[in-house]
């Protein structure tokens, strides 16, 4: 049964799949969406936050009292707001056919000062030996200056 994402972040892994903002110069801010319990990992059904290390996340939160199953083949929705402003990182996730709700994760994050002017954003996904299947239906990045 495939798993599938709606709108914006690719979503589950073996070992770390990722929404990935790298800089150039090494800087990184990744939400992680994770569907195996590695050794330290919450749970097999889990978001975190990672600038540095899979092994360390700055924060991670199982969504197991959501309802909300990354392996279910269900379409998902997932919103992740980099706020310069108030200096944080928002994740929202729900299945697409109920509306987005309240912030599942929120983490405080000074993005200028994690991340480099330049940066890519893109996916990356690993599974080792195991296999999974996950379609990216619609993503849309949109980008503002932030003023140091």
């Amino acid at each position: 049964m495939a798993n599938r994402n709606k709108n914006f972040v690719k979503y589950t892994d073996y070992r770390a799949n990722f929404f990935l903002v790298e800089g150039h110069a090494g800087g990184q801010l990744a939400v992680e969406f994770d569907t195996y319990k590695n050794t330290g990992d919450l749970d097999a059904n889990h978001i975190a936050i990672v600038t540095k290390s899979v092994i360390h996340p700055i924060q991670a939160r199982s969504l197991n009292y959501t309802g909300i199953d990354l392996k279910s083949g269900r379409d998902i929705k997932v919103l992740i707001v980099l706020d310069g402003r108030t200096k944080s990182i928002r994740v929202h996730v729900g299945y697409a056919s109920d509306p987005i709700g309240e912030t599942f994760l929120e983490v405080p994050i000074d993005i200028p000062n994690t991340l480099p002017s330049f940066i890519y954003v893109g996916f990356t996904a690993s599974t080792e030996l195991l296999t999974e299947r996950h379609q990216i239906l619609n993503w849309n990045l949109a980008s503002f200056p932030i003023n140091k």
